[in-house]
């Protein structure tokens, strides 16, 4: 009969190669372009430059002298792990003052209805739109504290040693206390990220999993700005209007995703994305890895069996492990290279 846990891995395996045989037929079916090497396309296309989060270190623009705040109403009354967001911050901070520019900008915070969410989370925005907040739950801020020292330890030596990485920084963790209209006080825990688009004329973006299941945004103009479009939406788009980088730059996106994969899943972290916004004006493609602050913990592993048994399709949730397997093969697919020295770009 073999032994529970024997059956539990091999019904790992199947979900990730049968979804694997879904994707493969998406692309089958969508894909109508032919690979470099075989011929060269009829059109010249775009040819991406990528932009990975930490390649420009982060100069603080001033806050405007004139802007909403409700500083008066709410207090930060905590910082967690101060030291080490402190130490990774004067890393990342261009100027000696960024620091207090840092701290003065969180004072600065207006809600924000980030693009595509659906997780339920606030969202706030620094007013001069460089950072932005996104809410915490208690067990999300428990789950970072429990990886804390290995990500300081990984983002650390990144920079330090100039390793490639296309994980979004998280530059800092907040408990906020605010006071409502009715006096009464609620706390609130927050991270803190680089707004990876800041300045930029963003005419698509994409939130990527390497999975097709439930993974399509359902809308009749994927050029609007405002949706995030989804893993299946890019792979029907692809066919037509493939994401062309240069072969050094495929190179680094792989050495990326594969260095970032593998200490997410020794620490136990799945269901991060790779979030790509498609600037055409200076025609690059920005890059970053954002949610994967929660461990494959209980809670987690319930998800997996409630969703297997109440749907029809393929759970989402996989082991950590196989989601790296996936989330690496798919993003090896999703970007196609041209030779290095070629100017296809129109």
């Amino acid at each position: 009969m073999g032994n529970l846990q024997s059956y539990c891995c091999n019904e790992d395996t199947i979900e990730v190669i049968d979804e694997r045989e879904e994707q493969s037929r998406i692309w089958s079916e969508t894909s109508n372009n032919q690979q470099y090497g075989t011929s060269l396309p009829p059109k010249a296309p775009i040819v991406y430059d990528i932009v990975l989060p930490k390649l420009i270190p982060i100069e603080i623009e001033n806050i405007p002298e004139s802007h909403p705040t409700d500083s008066n109403n709410a207090e930060i009354k905590e910082e967690y792990c101060a030291e080490q967001f402190e130490h990774l911050r004067s890393l990342i901070l261009k100027n000696p003052s960024g620091q207090k520019q840092f701290t003065e900008l969180l004072w600065s915070c207006i809600p924000w209805s980030a693009p595509g969410g659906k997780s339920g989370s606030t969202f706030l925005k620094t007013v001069n739109d460089q950072f932005i907040l996104k809410e915490m739950s208690k067990l999300e801020l428990q789950s970072f504290l429990s990886i804390a020292d290995e990500y300081f330890k990984y983002v650390e030596t990144s920079y330090k040693e100039n390793k490639p990485s296309l994980l979004s920084t998280i530059l800092g963790i907040y408990k906020i206390d605010y006071t409502g209209a009715t006096q009464s006080s609620n706390a609130y825990y927050f991270m803190v990220m680089k707004n990876l688009f800041y300045g930029r004329n963003i005419t698509q973006r994409f939130d990527l999993k390497g999975s097709v299941r439930n993974r399509l945004t359902e809308t009749d103009d994927p050029d609007n700005t405002e949706h995030v479009l989804m893993d299946e939406n890019l792979i029907r788009i692809v066919g037509d209007h493939p994401l062309f980088i240069h072969a050094s730059s495929k190179q680094i996106i792989n050495k990326c995703v594969e260095n970032d994969s593998k200490f997410l899943s020794s620490i136990s972290v799945m269901d991060y994305s790779l979030l790509v916004g498609v600037d055409k004006e200076r025609q690059e493609l920005v890059l970053g890895i954002i949610d994967y602050v929660r461990p494959f913990t209980w809670d987690k592993k319930i998800e997996r069996v409630v969703k297997s048994v109440v749907s029809s399709g393929l759970p989402t949730i996989v082991e950590p492990s196989l989601y790296r397997e996936r989330f690496c093969e798919a993003m090896d697919k999703y970007f196609e290279c041209v030779p290095d020295g070629d100017d296809y770009s129109i």
